[in-house]
């Protein structure tokens, strides 16, 4: 390790904090900010989801990390989906595809992530998670576990967001 022996270990440790993430736009999401705008192709048809076109509606954003045909394990965040979709819950899987990995066929539209150089704050993001966005665009809630637990620990944090967001009305 003679190489770093010049550089100080306050940098060094913020390094492995940071993952050494080269990416020349890439950062850390946090709670309370806005996404960036992005646009993603789906995995399993010939149209894409753009964030912007979201704006208004509350979305859920599903990670399920590495998953080869994972439908059954994303069967529960579908079933949450529907049961909120009369509070204009919009929701998408934002697959990861590695090799010959096959996406998940679901009723929920699942979009492909890019590369691993993906310049964007949500190529951050330690999956499985989930992500509920604010109609304005902004991050309320991030939410990490397996994946075949995350509906569970989901459904109350979903529950609660969706009935302020009813309560404050359409600024909220």
């Amino acid at each position: 390790m003679q190489f770093l022996s010049g550089i100080p270990s306050f940098w060094l440790a913020a390094a492995l904090i940071l993952g050494f993430n080269s990416g020349a736009y890439a950062q850390s999401l946090v709670v309370g900010q806005r996404l960036p705008d992005f646009t993603l192709p789906s995995a399993l048809a010939d149209y894409g989801q753009r964030l912007s076109e979201q704006r208004g509606r509350p979305l859920l954003l599903i990670f399920p990390g590495r998953c080869n045909d994972c439908a059954a394990a994303l069967q529960p965040l579908q079933r949450l989906q529907a049961g909120f979709a009369l509070q204009h819950l919009t929701s998408w899987v934002i697959w990861t595809p590695a090799n010959n990995d096959r996406p998940p066929q679901l009723h929920i539209p699942v979009l492909q992530r890019p590369a691993s150089d993906w310049p964007h704050p949500l190529a951050s993001i330690r999956t499985p998670a989930v992500l509920l966005i604010n109609p304005d665009g902004v991050l309320a809630h991030h939410i990490s576990g397996r994946l075949r637990e995350l509906a569970d620990l989901t459904q109350p944090v979903l529950t609660q967001w969706l009935d302020g967001l009813t309560t404050a009305g359409p600024d909220a």
